[in-house]
């Protein structure tokens, strides 16, 4: 809630990619978007099955390239594999 609200965080509706797509006119604001998506998936431990197929389809709303969710999951995977290979 913005500072000086009050109110049930749990009571807001959740948003939707479209509205987000809206309210975000300009590429830049909606790649970052996606990349802290990225980021809060790669930190997920275990990946919740839903959540690539979730994050893909907020990059297609908001018009993202696909190229660079490809890119960013296969360096994780690949950084994951070098950081586990030492235990």
């Amino acid at each position: 809630m913005p500072a000086g609200r009050q109110g049930d965080p749990e009571a807001q509706s959740p948003l939707t990619p479209e509205a987000v797509a809206l309210a975000l006119p300009q590429s830049d604001q909606r790649r970052e978007l996606i990349e802290l998506m990225l980021v809060l998936e790669m930190v997920c431990r275990p990946i919740p099955v839903t959540l690539p197929a979730s994050v893909q389809r907020w990059a297609e709303a908001l018009q993202v390239d696909g190229r660079s969710l490809r890119l960013s999951r296969d360096l994780v995977g690949h950084s994951q594999a070098l950081a586990t290979a030492d235990f």
